[in-house]
């Protein structure tokens, strides 16, 4: 399960983003139709917990460097990809290319950036959540 990623920026650059890297572990006695996903190496619910502010963009790049394709998603929110790739090439869009989606498809060794404005707080959707269940 040993993967990573080096990320290269041009000279000068002060990219403000966070790289994530997308990977499956298959655990002791499992086999590849029982995979357990990662990221940054751990799996849910241990993944990294983070603390964003409501209308701060961020910009995340992902990186798939398991073998299976994997739909990204925000779990309802809307997010703009900024360029796409893979191991060998990377495209980066122009402003007026960029997608606005609630879906990415990364194909294994597939790569995007994003940048995502949290609109409302974890209280807001938490209240909402519960009142949906209700």
């Amino acid at each position: 399960m040993l993967s990573g990623a080096f990320v290269v920026d041009p000279p000068g650059a002060r990219n403000n983003d966070r790289v994530f890297v997308v990977n499956t572990w298959v655990p002791v006695g499992g086999n590849a139709f029982h995979t357990i996903p990662t990221i940054n190496g751990k799996s849910w619910p241990d993944t990294e917990r983070l603390t964003l502010k409501v209308g701060e963009p961020i910009r995340w790049r992902w990186i798939n460097t398991s073998d299976s394709d994997h739909a990204m998603h925000l779990h309802g929110f809307y997010f703009q990809v900024n360029g796409v790739g893979d191991q060998d090439h990377f495209q980066e869009f122009a402003p007026q290319e960029q997608l606005t989606v609630v879906t990415q498809e990364m194909l294994p060794g597939g790569t995007f950036n994003m940048t995502w404005t949290p609109e409302r707080s974890r209280r807001t959707i938490l209240r909402k959540t519960r009142a949906w269940a209700a």
